[in-house]
């Protein structure tokens, strides 16, 4: 066993470090590239379960810490949170006469940021700023594509300026 004593951050954050890592990561790219020609559709269900469990292992270990150790209270403050919100929206739904098409909303806001351009906050109010105001006219003038206006200009956009209208021009310290 071969400890190593890490002495700066980029040393402990350095991806595939030791040549043994990177032939074990080749090899494992090799099998999972090979796995379709080589296996049965019954063996390949079941490695399509153990990459499934395995990112859910590694969102957990995320989750938890690297220790793993769960609080039984931090759950049951989730579930009773989950409990009291699930509760009110089936008692509030009737009332408020809640519109299912709420959830476009947030989809045309991701638009609004991509024209603007991710990572520039005046470029995401911009972007929406742009939708808000051809969408209307967009769906007057032109009404064979009401209501898809705002991904016609978020394509328009990606094919002209990939990066967005107001590109982020500084780099973030981490």
């Amino acid at each position: 066993m071969q400890f190593l004593f890490k002495t700066a951050y980029n040393d402990d954050i350095r991806f595939l470090a030791k040549t043994g890592e990177k032939i074990r990561v080749a090899i494992v790219i090799t099998f999972l590239i090979a796995a379709p020609l080589l296996l049965q559709d019954y063996y390949l269900a079941e490695l399509g379960l153990l990459l499934v469990y395995a990112i859910a292992g590694i969102g957990l270990m995320i989750l938890t810490g690297y220790t793993g150790q769960v609080s039984f209270g931090h759950a049951a403050f989730l579930g009773i949170g989950a409990f009291i919100a699930a509760a009110a929206g089936a008692l509030l739904a009737p009332v408020t006469q809640i519109d299912t098409t709420i959830g476009l909303l947030g989809i045309k806001a991701l638009a609004g940021a991509i024209i603007g351009g991710f990572g520039s906050i005046p470029g995401a109010l911009l972007g929406c700023i742009l939708i808000g105001l051809i969408e209307p006219f967009a769906d007057y003038y032109l009404p064979g594509i009401k209501g898809v206006s705002a991904y016609v200009v978020m394509l328009i956009v990606l094919f002209v300026r990939p990066e967005g209208l107001i590109v982020q021009t500084y780099q973030k310290k981490v």
